[in-house]
């Protein structure tokens, strides 16, 4: 299966299908973030898939609900988006805001991962 194939049929899922134990990816935000991370691993070789990786990495983090956005798993996605800046040869706020979160939920994993953005 070539790549872009894999990345319509990621765009393609709808909640209709998902199992029940698979709901939680359908909150706001939440499976956007998925895709974000999809798009990031694959854009280290490609540029369109990283700035794709960027724009859905924000528009996730953005939809997510203030408790959710507040969480260690949501740090995750905020490192995942400041590699995606890193492989666009961009240094912005990201790590900032990582290690704040870092502290916020006291996370030694996070604060390395916002070590590795500086």
């Amino acid at each position: 299966m070539s790549t872009s194939i894999a990345v319509e049929e990621a765009d393609d899922v709808h909640p209709d299908g998902a199992r029940p134990w698979e709901y939680y990816y359908f909150a706001p935000g939440f499976f956007t973030l998925e895709h974000g991370t999809a798009y990031r691993i694959l854009g280290r070789t490609d540029p369109e898939h990283n700035a794709r990786a960027i724009e859905l990495l924000t528009s996730g983090l953005d939809d997510l609900l203030a408790e959710m956005r507040a969480s260690e798993w949501a740090g995750e996605f905020v490192y995942q988006l400041g590699r995606a800046h890193q492989q666009a040869g961009e240094r912005g706020q990201i790590a900032d805001e990582l290690d704040a979160l870092a502290r916020r939920v006291t996370s030694d994993r996070l604060a390395l991962h916002a070590a590795d953005l500086r």
